[in-house]
């Protein structure tokens, strides 16, 4: 089972209809239908109904739909966040420095950063009340989630 027949199958039980779904994934109809045969020899059910009103999903496919389209968010979810996290937009950010130098220079450097542009003013805003407890717990090492 992988990701693709997910989406498949998710498209297929919200088109109600393999000739929509594959339009809509910009899939041929054959790939699609070949890969809803394999899910479900793969489960061993039938997964869909054919009849008047289009392509319903059976008991079994009703269950599975929920499973998958929370599979799928999951799934992209955690893209976004690694995605997020490459390019810098959101990770953890360590900065090491006597006491004194946290007060005078931190707030300068953040705020030359470009990457912080648009998290600026809840980093600052952070950085104000973290820096209270960092000289208290650290003596002067920051680390702050961003």
């Amino acid at each position: 089972m992988n990701v693709n027949q997910l989406r498949y199958f998710i498209a297929i039980v919200e088109n109600r209809s393999f000739r929509s779904a594959s339009e809509v994934l910009n899939v041929s109809q054959p790939a699609l239908s070949n890969s809803i045969k394999t899910l479900e020899e793969l489960l061993q059910v039938q997964l869909f109904e054919r009849g008047k009103h289009g392509v319903l999903p059976t008991a079994y496919g009703k269950v599975l739909y929920q499973f998958f389209k929370s599979a799928v968010q999951t799934i992209e979810r955690g893209s976004r966040e690694v995605e997020s996290m490459r390019d810098g937009s959101k990770g953890h950010l360590n900065i090491g420095a006597p006491t004194g130098m946290i007060d005078l220079f931190l707030p300068r450097i953040v705020r030359r950063q470009s990457i912080w542009d648009k998290r600026a003013d809840d980093l600052r805003e952070s950085l104000a009340h973290l820096g209270f407890q960092f000289r208290r717990r650290f003596c002067g090492v920051a680390s702050a989630v961003v």
